[in-house]
């Protein structure tokens, strides 16, 4: 409902003019309140989208990282021989 609406409402069921006022100022404040209700939905969205770029980049560079330390090598089961020292007991 319009807001010229809304009066015409008011004067249809001849509500006094200082209670129809009231009524009107409370009318003003509940769609100015709706608006900023839909631009703090607009801005969590954002935040939420900006979060989730954060933790893509996060996850990327672990995989990244875990390469670097790799030394370039791929995944997988790395097996290494290694001579036996003499000097050892066990």
């Amino acid at each position: 409902m319009t807001f010229n609406d809304f009066q015409r409402e008011l004067t249809r069921r001849n509500i006094p003019e200082n209670v129809a006022y009231m009524f009107a100022v409370i009318y003003e404040r509940q769609i100015e309140l709706s608006k900023q209700v839909d631009l703090c939905g607009k801005v969590m969205v954002e935040l939420a989208n900006s979060l989730k770029g954060f933790v893509d980049l996060h996850e990327q560079t672990q995989i990244n990282l875990k390469k670097v330390m790799r030394g370039g090598r791929p995944d997988g089961i790395e097996v290494e021989s290694v001579m036996n020292d003499p000097e050892d007991k066990h």
